[in-house]
């Protein structure tokens, strides 16, 4: 589903037509699309129609430059790279679309296209006896194009296009309404005309991505265009089908993601968030669509957003070395890229080398137990993280030291073991802080792992800690609850 994200060399290498009937394939379509755009625009007229109305190809043709502009472009294009010189290609594709015209009229001479209405589609659409598919996909695309001959706008030329396929049936018979809608939607103005159109870049490739997975409902459709809901509920129908359209869709997705323009009107924050849950979005059966190139182009977003401008935004609201180097650490794990991720491993590696951190690394407005917390996330999500080896190893021994200075500094085991409050409800707490990582790995689990084995080799420990309840059926599901607890913390 990437080919309107070829390139014009590209799409047009993989159209070199020799024959006639090769101008009917969708690469040739679309190097015809993009050759003719300024005509086919301005006339509001598809690849397919030109293809299947002589009327449209002779007023190509009577148009001035515009047809030869057309065909030395996409002579330009196909020889690019070869010793082929342009003006053989261009008198090759001369001969070409001369062959083509005439085919076309003999074509229509013996078998005159016919307008598709709710009462003969039926009968355009049946195979006839002796017809090949290659003839009988001619004469659907030619009754289709005279169909459209008196609609002179996009929208017009969609609801028609919509309700008459509301009544087909079977994915073959549905292919040719399919093409023919999307090559409506490729183009900005026809896009705009069927769709309606988003503010927010973000909330327009949103909008695509989930037609094209299929996931809105028609009651979800805008009230106008009156198109836009016909298209909800085709799509939203089956998951499959429909090739074409879908993927005009996505190819406007990507073009919006391959922009300069912010995707969305949040915070830095949240411009990061939506960027990093797009790329999974983008990515179909392991691969990124548009490749490479769509690759960069997130990367580029997150590099413009991960900044030496942007980075104060970001932690705006952090009171703290540890909780800024915290959310740098949290970030670098979500993200994508070598620029966004080396610059966050040296924000955070600077940050953690000040001069006297120590007196900034902790926020003064919150108590030991919630400092003691703090440091334990980021010592857990440093060791977690691939930050490089020995930033991250030193940044990892640094928070474990100033953890085991807190607890010292603060007596915090010391109140556990021996403090106020009943030796069951210091027990549950202390559980589910190192059940929790509030203790770093190491020496500090350790040492809060004992300090609850001391609680509980205290004289009278269980009576104590089960003073409150009488109950025989309670006092057995709170030493039930102490087991588990136990082993949630590794104690046992």
């Amino acid at each position: 589903m990437t080919e309107p994200l070829t390139t014009d060399v590209e799409i047009a290498k993989q159209a070199d037509c020799a024959m006639p009937e090769d101008l009917w394939s969708r690469a040739a379509r679309e190097v015809i699309g993009r050759a003719t755009i300024g005509y086919l625009q301005g006339n509001k007229v598809t690849p397919l129609e030109l293809l299947h109305g002589p009327g449209h190809q002779r007023r190509l043709m009577d148009s001035g430059t515009q047809a030869m502009q057309a065909v030395q472009k996409a002579a330009g294009w196909q020889v690019r790279g070869s010793t082929t010189p342009v003006t053989e290609r261009v008198r090759e594709i001369w001969d070409l679309t001369d062959a083509y015209r005439a085919m076309v009229l003999a074509k229509l001479e013996a078998v005159p296209a016919v307008a598709v209405t709710q009462d003969t589609i039926s009968d355009v659409l049946a195979w006839r006896e002796n017809e090949t598919g290659e003839d009988r996909a001619f004469r659907i695309y030619t009754c289709l194009t005279a169909t459209l001959e008196t609609k002179k706008t996009w929208g017009d030329k969609a609801a028609t296009l919509l309700e008459l396929l509301a009544g087909v049936a079977g994915l073959d018979a549905s292919g040719y309404f399919d093409s023919m809608l999307a090559e409506i939607l490729r183009a900005p103005k026809g896009l705009a005309e069927v769709l309606g159109s988003e503010e927010v870049p973000g909330d327009q490739v949103d909008l695509f991505l989930n037609l094209v997975d299929g996931s809105l409902s028609a009651n979800k459709a805008p009230k106008e265009p009156a198109t836009a809901k016909a298209i909800y509920e085709l799509l939203g129908r089956a998951k499959v089908g429909m090739v074409e359209t879908r993927m005009a869709l996505m190819g406007h997705a990507v073009r919006i993601v391959r922009g300069n323009d912010k995707l969305t009107n949040k915070t830095v924050s949240d411009e990061v968030a939506y960027v990093v849950k797009l790329r999974e979005r983008l990515s179909r059966n392991g691969d990124l669509v548009g490749g490479s190139e769509t690759q960069d182009a997130l990367e580029r977003r997150l590099s413009r957003s991960i900044s030496d401008q942007s980075i104060d935004l970001m932690m705006a609201d952090t009171n703290s070395v540890a909780e800024r180097v915290l959310r740098g650490v949290q970030l670098h794990g979500k993200i994508f890229g070598d620029v966004p991720r080396g610059y966050l491993e040296t924000y955070v590696s600077e940050l953690m080398g000040q001069e006297q951190v120590e007196a900034r690394l902790l926020p003064e407005n919150q108590t030991a137990l919630e400092n003691l917390t703090l440091l334990g996330k980021l010592h857990a999500a440093l060791i977690a993280s691939d930050i490089a080896e020995r930033t991250r190893e030193r940044l990892a021994i640094q928070t474990e030291r100033a953890q085991t200075e807190l607890i010292a500094k603060a007596k915090i085991l010391e109140t556990f073991e021996s403090g106020k409050g009943s030796i069951g409800e210091r027990l549950s707490t202390l559980l589910t802080l190192i059940g929790g990582n509030a203790f770093s790995r190491g020496e500090n689990a350790l040492s809060a792992q004992n300090t609850v084995r001391a609680m509980m080799k205290q004289p009278s420990f269980f009576d104590a800690y089960l003073a409150d309840v009488a109950d025989k059926t309670e006092r057995a599901k709170r030493l039930r609850d102490l087991e588990k607890k136990l082993a949630e913390a590794q104690v046992v």
